[in-house]
């Protein structure tokens, strides 16, 4: 069976998408190296098959979009990547620096990995 274990400390909660359903991983605890001695909790959880999980930076939560200068948002990133659910990485990677009407002003990583 597959499944996932994961700490996420400091980075946004990473989405896993399956049949056009998505829901994101917890958060660990606070950013490594902030408090000293912090316990983290391990999240674990089965993946069924043909899920997708999407870990991403907050450059890309970040990133305002050019007619009214909002946040994306972590709500604008789960609307992006499940209204894109059936195209591969590569063709996400290319949907994702099309997108015309976003002002990005931080560095964004993406990391899609179908399971």
């Amino acid at each position: 069976a597959r499944r996932i274990e994961s700490l996420v400390c400091g980075h946004p909660k990473p989405l896993v998408i399956t049949s056009g359903k998505v829901h994101t991983l917890p958060t660990s605890g606070v950013p490594l190296g902030i408090i000293p001695k912090f316990e983290y909790t391990l999240h674990e959880e089965p993946l069924a098959p043909n899920t997708r999980l999407v870990f991403y930076t907050d450059g890309l939560s970040e990133a305002c979009t050019k007619t009214n200068t909002s946040m994306l948002g972590d709500k604008g990133v789960e609307t992006f990547f499940t209204s894109h659910s059936i195209h591969n990485s590569a063709e996400l990677t290319t949907a994702l620096g099309t997108t015309s009407d976003l002002a990005i002003n931080d560095d964004i990583t993406v990391v899609v990995a179908d399971v």
